[in-house]
């Protein structure tokens, strides 16, 4: 219970996270920073890279070359989970995209747009990209629960 706790305030303070195996990775909006922490070990906060203003965090365990994606302003991305080979996937119109979310079983990615009001999806590469909910006021956070089939 306290180890949940340690790291629930953590992720509070340092951003939006995503987690992988026994690793949780970390968006630092004030440092501009992924990070990734042992989740057994907190004293091991490492700077995977920089990333200005990164948001909505995701970690798809079965994506062995692309693991790692988060949004920035318009642009969602993926990464290497060592923070190396960025590679933007996705453009949007809206400046504010948030929440970040990976359907394993569907495979497909899903974002929220603060700023226009949606949650869209598209598959992993960023293709067939699709409107899923609109009309919303500012959604900011999004999971995903792919065996009920439920967001």
């Amino acid at each position: 219970m306290y180890r949940i706790s340690l790291l629930m305030l953590l992720l509070l303070h340092l951003g939006m996270g995503a987690y992988s195996q026994d690793k949780v990775y970390i968006g630092n909006q004030n440092t501009d920073s992924l990070y990734r922490v042992n989740a057994s070990d907190l004293g091991s906060l490492e700077r995977v890279m920089s990333a200005s203003n990164p948001n909505g965090i995701a970690f798809f365990h079965a994506n062995p070359t692309y693991p790692l994606f988060y949004a920035i302003l318009s642009k969602i991305y993926r990464n290497h989970a060592n923070g190396s080979a960025p590679n933007d996937i996705i453009t949007t119109t809206g400046q504010f995209n948030r929440g970040v979310a990976i359907d394993y079983i569907g495979k497909k990615i899903y974002w929220a747009n603060q700023q226009d009001g949606y949650i869209k999806r598209a598959n992993l590469d960023g293709s067939n990209q699709e409107p899923f909910l609109s009309s919303l006021i500012q959604p900011w956070d999004l999971e995903i629960d792919p065996i009920n089939k439920k967001i």
